[in-house]
């Protein structure tokens, strides 16, 4: 995939990770809005490879990662509610590092450069050949 494919990526659902939480019962329980939403941007992002790791995480949480309710309301413990939390905080930073990564190693579109994708060569009697032509 190309650099410009990934940021285009990245930008599209880097926005939609996120999702408000109401303490409820003197801190011993949260009402989490948009998480469901937020998995599912992260899921998203998994074709990068990245994210894979805080993806396993989510998943130890199997009701939380795979609820699915109409309005996309649940009510998760302080323990689970934390640690859910932390590894979507983990995924965002993440995300914002690829993102400056990226920022920095392309440079801005302009009408006068033209970007030409090379085929993936396998070896080196491939790349001769090319060279040759």
């Amino acid at each position: 995939m190309r650099l410009r494919e990934i940021k285009f990526l990245l930008a599209k659902y880097s926005d939609k990770i996120s999702y408000q939480e109401q303490q409820l019962n003197s801190g011993n329980s949260y009402r989490v809005i948009g998480l469901e939403k937020a998995i599912n941007a992260i899921n998203q992002l998994s074709v990068l490879g990245f994210l894979n790791p805080d993806i396993e995480r989510l998943k130890q949480f199997d009701t939380v990662y795979y609820s699915k309710s109409k309005d996309d309301q649940m009510i998760l413990d302080k323990t689970t509610h934390f640690e859910i939390k932390n590894i979507i905080r983990t995924a965002k930073e993440k995300i914002e590092g690829f993102q400056a990564l990226i920022a920095n190693s392309i440079s801005e579109h302009k009408n006068d450069i033209v970007s030409v994708k090379l085929p993936e060569y396998n070896d080196l009697n491939d790349l001769s050949i090319f060279s040759k032509i």
